[in-house]
């Protein structure tokens, strides 16, 4: 876009711009004409829309209201569609066989809008390659074309702006046509050479623009159309949004997305019916809803599942051995509605009651084992379910008993209650190393 925009800068200040500052006595001063043509023009607009907001009832809400009347039925839409937009789509995509078919038909339809006498749509349709003067959608183009031309003496005008751009520098061109036309050729042949544009369109191109002041109007407004509507349409995409904003402020056609709605049933804002409704809008059927409900519903992750497993949530004897489902009934029957707008099932709610009981560290565990509290086995099972890996449960058990004394060994050795072999294990396990442990068994004896 930068390179088309360039190149006409350089087409303006170097073959229409200077040669019209050099004829001072037809083209008047700028400022002069802009305070008389075009301010006058933009005032006359102003003046002839009506204010936005009555236009808005008038205009806007009537054809609303009209389709509302008229389509009565949705298959009243799918046909009215089908004949409106799809059918001529359909036709123009079957007669197009490639993107350059297709930019070139393009073109030419931009090139008939832009013609307003009879005279000069037949002179371009006559110059047109006979491959786009064939095409059927151009066909009933021209032929449409023409009868607007005769119905109306001038045709509707898609895009203003542009078009009266358009007619302008065309204006100012004529004045000076035998110094400024010779410039415009060479400058369509280096624009073709270097946008590769085909030599049939060159030359109906050409031959458009040397055909009269409607054809020269309508090279130029299709150039301009390439580099100023796109800035046009940028002006006027706040005021776009404010009219699509004014739209949905009566249509209410926005729809909430799929989390929040879901949330705002759990939470009672909104009733399943409506969740429904527009879940419905959004193209799932009945089956599909459901599972879009449950499936949307809080479920724990992978570790919590670990977690469960290790707590023994899912073994109803362990649950029932520890008591771990003692007080949920209490517990469950205050909190159910405030886990329901959460989207919890009470259910797995329940999952995360029984594991969350705080179990004895693995010392007082030790200490109630060893004070004929509980067993072994207890012991096992604790540790187990405080997630220590079996490869050490044994060993911590091993360790939880109290070694005896450097006393307690000298005097069990002096009476031959133990041997040499055990004392120096004695010594050992009292944290001696191996050299030491003998040392001290030597000293004992």
């Amino acid at each position: 876009m930068g390179a088309f925009r360039e190149f006409f800068e350089y087409l303006w200040r170097e073959y229409i711009k200077k040669p019209v500052d050099s004829i001072t006595d037809k083209i008047p001063d700028i400022t002069d004409w802009w305070h008389k043509e075009v301010k006058a023009t933009f005032e006359g607009i102003k003046g002839a829309i009506p204010d936005i907001e009555k236009w808005w009832k008038d205009t806007v809400k009537g054809t609303f209201e009209g389709i509302k009347e008229r389509i009565i039925k949705i298959d009243d839409l799918k046909n009215a569609l089908q004949e409106k937009i799809t059918t001529p789509i359909q036709g123009l995509l079957q007669n197009t066989q490639s993107y350059n078919h297709m930019f070139r038909v393009w073109t030419a339809e931009r090139a008939l809008e832009q013609l307003h006498s009879v005279k000069a749509i037949e002179d371009y349709y006559d110059n047109l390659p006979e491959d786009i003067k064939n095409d059927a959608y151009i066909k009933k183009r021209y032929e449409d074309r023409k009868k607007e031309i005769k119905e109306h003496g001038v045709g509707g005008v898609e895009h203003p702006v542009v078009t009266w751009l358009g007619s302008q520098i065309a204006n100012g061109v004529w004045l000076v046509t035998n110094k400024a036309l010779p410039k415009i050729m060479e400058w369509i042949d280096a624009f073709a050479e270097k946008y590769k544009i085909p030599s049939d369109d060159v030359k109906a191109m050409k031959q458009l623009a040397q055909s009269g002041e409607f054809g020269l109007n309508a090279v130029v407004s299709f150039m301009l159309g390439v580099t100023v509507y796109p800035s046009v349409m940028s002006a006027a995409n706040p005021y776009w949004r404010l009219l699509e904003q004014e739209t949905e402020k009566m249509a209410h056609s926005g729809l909430l997305d799929m989390d929040t709605l879901i949330r705002a049933w759990w939470r009672g804002f909104l009733n399943e019916e409506k969740v429904n409704d527009t879940l419905l809008k959004e193209g799932f059927d009945n089956e599909e809803i459901e599972a879009v409900k449950a499936a949307l519903r809080y479920y724990p992750s992978p570790t919590d599942f670990i977690h469960f497993a290790t707590r023994d949530v899912f073994r109803e004897d362990i649950v029932k051995k520890y008591g771990y489902d003692n007080e949920w009934d209490k517990i469950a029957s205050g909190m159910k509605e405030y886990v329901q707008k959460a989207g919890i099932d009470i259910e797995v709610l329940k999952w995360y009651w029984r594991a969350h009981w705080v179990l004895p560290s693995p010392q007082m565990a030790f200490e109630m084992l060893h004070r004929g509290i509980i067993t072994q086995d207890d012991i096992r099972e604790l540790l187990r379910i405080s997630d220590y890996a079996p490869n050490w449960i044994e060993k911590l058990i091993a360790i939880s008993y109290s070694p005896i004394t450097r006393v307690d060994l000298r005097r069990l050795f002096q009476i031959g209650v133990i041997d040499e072999e055990r004392l120096l294990k004695g010594y050992k396990e009292l944290g001696y190393s191996e050299e030491d442990a003998k040392l001290m068994v030597e000293w004992t004896k």
